[in-house]
């Protein structure tokens, strides 16, 4: 596997998209369209939960977070590149 091929790989650009208009949770994709995750809003609060996909490359990110702009930029820092909302 070459080198450049193998940076490509471990930095990658996120994108949150919400579900839909009336449901506070966002599909987690590369720039790609691959699927990622998901992040939901926990009843009651402002805190989130990311909800990775199974063996992904964000299975190992802290899943609770305060915010939702608190777990953009841990994913972002997870994957090296940035992690941004999708206006739609």
């Amino acid at each position: 596997m070459s080198s450049l091929f193998r940076l490509q790989e471990w930095f990658m650009d996120v994108v949150a998209t919400p579900v839909g208009e009336d449901e506070p949770a966002w599909w987690l994709t590369d720039r790609r369209g691959h699927p990622l995750g998901g992040i939901r809003t926990i009843p009651g609060s402002n805190a989130v939960t990311i909800v990775p996909r199974t063996g992904g490359r964000l299975s190992s990110v802290p899943a609770h977070h305060a915010s939702l702009d608190d777990a953009l930029t841990t994913i972002g820092e997870r994957v090296g590149s940035t992690c941004e909302l999708n206006p739609i």
